[in-house]
């Protein structure tokens, strides 16, 4: 939905500031077209990247596009308030999906500006990625480009385990990336990791990896993040009490930590129905036509 013209808004109020948030922003040959998620994420690359040679892009979990907008609307809201706070003059905040999701692409763009090559995934490499455990999955990052050191460490956490077949993993060819994308290297790693990790829990995994210094985490469920000790140490999750469910729920909390602020939940979400009665009267419905449409079956007045 196109809000009003910032030109006729501001002339009433010269400190206004306007943010819009559209697919493709509100000038350009695109402006008018309909957008959505995988629209503006197929559009502006971000898809691509997300799949490998002769295979399909996959398409993240998520409105990923959405959320990227409104990261950079909020931010570009909060300079346009200083300014005007400042300079006593609004600004229009014009935020295109497309334009976010383009900032998100890391290095594919100079990649083919620089050596006329057009970036994808990866695929598979052995050492990265997501491998099942005792009660779920984790996710590992064993190595990254030729670093060594990194890797050595995942090895010596590996021997101190007593993992069988860990001779296999010393050899210097898994500081190479392309042999790391090899199906060997991958049947290799794999069947020598999952026989450690499949006898362990994500928690042992992840305390573990973390005091021999290798970058493994677990793959969190809904239960596992209401269990999270950081987020519970800081008081993230909020009880509030649902009129529908006649019970509390609960619900995230604050992303950040203000000093002098405190973080409060607005009211719940409404009950279906709830605001049904109010807006057919703004538009002009009497009481006895919703009573009709109710019996009917048409609408629900809650």
């Amino acid at each position: 939905m196109r809000c009003g013209s910032f030109k006729t808004l501001n002339k009433s109020n010269q400190r206004l500031v306007q943010t819009s948030i559209t697919p493709f922003g509100n000038f350009g040959p695109y402006k008018d077209y309909p957008g959505s998620d995988l629209t503006c994420s197929a559009l502006g690359g971000f898809l691509y990247l997300a799949g490998v040679d002769n295979e399909k892009s996959v398409r993240a979990p998520d409105n990923q596009s959405y959320r990227m907008a409104e990261a950079y609307a909020a931010t570009g809201t909060a300079i346009a308030l200083y300014n005007a706070m400042v300079t006593g003059k609004g600004q229009h905040v014009d935020v295109s999906a497309l334009e976010s999701v383009c900032t998100a692409l890391e290095n594919a763009v100079q990649y083919y500006d620089l050596q006329g090559v057009i970036r994808r995934g990866k695929g598979t490499e052995a050492g990265i990625g997501i491998y099942p455990c005792q009660d779920g999955h984790v996710c590992i990052v064993a190595i990254m480009g030729q670093n060594r050191y990194l890797w050595d460490r995942f090895v010596e956490w590996l021997k101190k385990e007593g993992v069988e077949e860990i001779e296999l993993l010393e050899d210097e060819k898994w500081t190479n990336p392309a042999y790391r994308a090899t199906k060997e290297a991958n049947e290799i790693f794999s069947r020598v990791f999952n026989r450690f990790a499949l006898t362990h829990t994500k928690l042992y995994l992840y305390e573990q990896g973390q005091k021999n210094n290798c970058p493994i985490s677990p793959v969190s469920n809904g239960k596992d993040l209401l269990e999270n000790p950081q987020l519970n140490s800081r008081a993230f999750w909020k009880k509030q009490y649902v009129e529908q469910l006649k019970g509390d729920l609960t619900f995230p909390g604050e992303p950040y930590e203000l000093e002098k602020l405190k973080w409060r939940l607005g009211s719940g979400g409404p009950a279906f129905g709830q605001h049904t009665g109010e807006i057919l009267r703004e538009l002009g419905y009497q009481p006895s036509e919703i009573d009709k449409l109710e019996k009917e079956g048409v609408i629900h007045v809650g």
